[in-house]
């Protein structure tokens, strides 16, 4: 549940602040047998949040754009009771995203995008059974409802405020707390509404500033043809290869994204 306290639009501008209320219940959960929650699955958890959030969009074409420049950012302050989070004061989520498109000639578009989600302070759930050797050093692991997730071509598809897209990834993959990207996107238009689409994209994670560069960059590489179809959206298929996964993948989209 969503209630925003205050939202303010000024042509491409957006900003507002609200606060937010989610309950988790957990029934089934599939999980890799190296999970932290391999053999104990996480409790029922609900959080409330206060949170801020700008979007500027600047972009002439929802989903083939050839000028202008779209940024989000959020900042997210989590409690279990509004005030602290199980004993200890909250943590903080901060996202932001920032795309710029630049005509190389009428039909051939380069499109830079960085991005990342930080996850900071004190996330007060015990890894006592972790037997992840992705389990940080601190002894405290992010709940699972709130941690980051990455894959797909789309922030926020799968998982509401948690996802962001990755060339290569398919499917989705849990990330460390801190996590940056760089994606490097180019659009071409065949015809009217035939597009060919090239991405190359590379992020670093950890669970702490100090060691976001321990384990190398991992990249992923992405092909992708549509035709944008007025009345149903873009029609298309993609192929993809990252190293986080070591997997091919093949994707097909029919239609607008919601």
């Amino acid at each position: 549940m969503n209630l925003n306290l205050f939202d303010f639009n000024l042509r491409n501008f957006n900003f507002k602040i609200g606060t937010r209320f989610d309950y988790y219940n957990y029934n089934a959960l599939l999980v890799g047998v190296h999970s932290e929650y391999s053999s104990t699955p996480p409790s029922d958890r609900h959080y409330f949040d206060y949170h801020a959030e700008t979007d500027y969009n600047s972009e002439d074409k929802w989903y083939f754009p050839s000028s202008g420049a779209c940024f989000n950012a959020s900042y997210r302050y989590v409690t279990s009771n509004y005030v602290s989070y199980n004993g200890h004061i909250g943590f903080s989520v901060v996202g932001a995203s920032w795309r710029m498109n630049f005509p190389l000639n009428k039909r051939l578009t380069f499109q830079p995008m960085v991005y990342g989600r930080l996850i900071m302070g004190h996330r007060g759930e015990q890894a006592e059974a972790a037997s992840s050797p992705d389990a940080p050093a601190t002894g405290y692991l992010t709940p699972s409802a709130l941690r980051n997730f990455v894959g797909g071509d789309w922030f926020n598809h799968y998982f509401e405020n948690q996802q962001l897209p990755f060339a290569g990834i398919g499917f989705i993959e849990a990330v460390s707390d801190k996590f940056v990207a760089v994606q490097l996107r180019l659009q071409q238009r065949i015809t009217q509404n035939n597009y060919l689409l090239l991405k190359f994209a590379t992020y670093e994670d950890g669970h702490d500033f100090s060691n976001l560069l321990d384990h190398g960059p991992k990249i992923g590489v992405q092909a992708a043809w549509y035709y944008n179809v007025s009345f149903l959206g873009p029609v298309g298929a993609s192929i993809g290869y990252s190293s986080r996964t070591h997997s091919p993948y093949a994707f097909v989209n029919i239609g607008y994204e919601f």
